[in-house]
């Protein structure tokens, strides 16, 4: 898993931030990663339930791909949104006038 999806998040990742000149975009990043994610949940129940043993080597790879994860999460979740042009939504406004 991680021989193919780590150098491809890092290709997507040099790829959307035009080679480290600006942020990275989290929108196409974190799809990507948290397929990942689903797989290597799937890992771990293969390793828990179906082997019966831990492989280290895996399991850090797994922590790489969740603090991957967080960070781009977080990085998501701080990014403005520019759907809607930088305008606030009509609620919000009104919400201001009530005030």
């Amino acid at each position: 898993m991680g021989l193919v999806s780590f150098p491809a998040v890092f290709a997507i990742g040099l790829f959307t931030s035009r080679l480290g000149k600006k942020a990275v975009n989290s929108q196409i990043l974190l799809p990507v990663l948290m397929v990942g994610n689903v797989f290597t949940v799937y890992l771990w129940y293969l390793e828990l339930a179906v082997i019966h043993i831990i492989c280290p080597l895996c399991v850090s790879l797994y922590a790489v791909n969740y603090a991957l994860t967080l960070i781009v999460l977080l990085q998501f979740l701080r990014e403005p949104d520019i759907s809607s042009g930088g305008v606030e939504p009509l609620t919000a406004q009104l919400a201001m006038l009530r005030i």
